[in-house]
């Protein structure tokens, strides 16, 4: 089949078909020539990846030993300091300060859990650690990051 204006595609649609004219039709058909029509995908036909189902972990912690994780790694040793730190900041600074930094430090971790999760699915693997969440964000990045996954591991 030939298309008008030179192309001999036969998979070319020219300006005529987007005009509303149609495109000049083939008088002979190729008995070797195989066509597929594409078809739009459909949300719920394909199966999305879960990677909370295929995680199997050996002892896995409860609420209160997450609970008592996260406060020994965001107080820690810190938490000897607080004194001196509400002493030279005063007791209003001190606490709005304490209420700031907490929140900000809780969107954080919400932020990475979900960023875990999202390259968990799009690499269909059922956990990641933190070096590997910042690899393979670099990486499905912008290409300017690109080069930075090489520092990390």
């Amino acid at each position: 089949m030939t298309v008008d204006k030179g192309h001999t595609n036969t998979a070319f649609v020219g300006d005529e078909a987007i005009n509303g004219k149609k495109p000049p039709q083939s008088k002979t058909i190729d008995p070797n020539m195989y066509t597929l029509e594409i078809q739009e995908k459909k949300p719920g036909l394909e199966t999305e990846y879960d990677p909370y189902q295929h995680r199997h972990v050996e002892h896995p912690t409860t609420n209160n030993e997450t609970l008592i994780h996260l406060l020994k790694g965001s107080l820690g040793t810190g938490i000897l300091a607080m004194p001196n730190a509400f002493h030279h900041a005063g007791w209003t600074v001190g606490v709005v300060g304490t209420v700031l930094i907490g929140l900000l430090c809780t969107y954080c971790i919400h932020l990475l859990i979900k960023a875990e999760y999202e390259l968990c699915k799009r690499k269909r693997v059922p956990s990641l650690n933190y070096p590997a969440v910042t690899q393979t964000a670099l990486l499905e990045g912008p290409e300017a990051l690109k080069p930075l996954s090489k520092v990390i591991m």
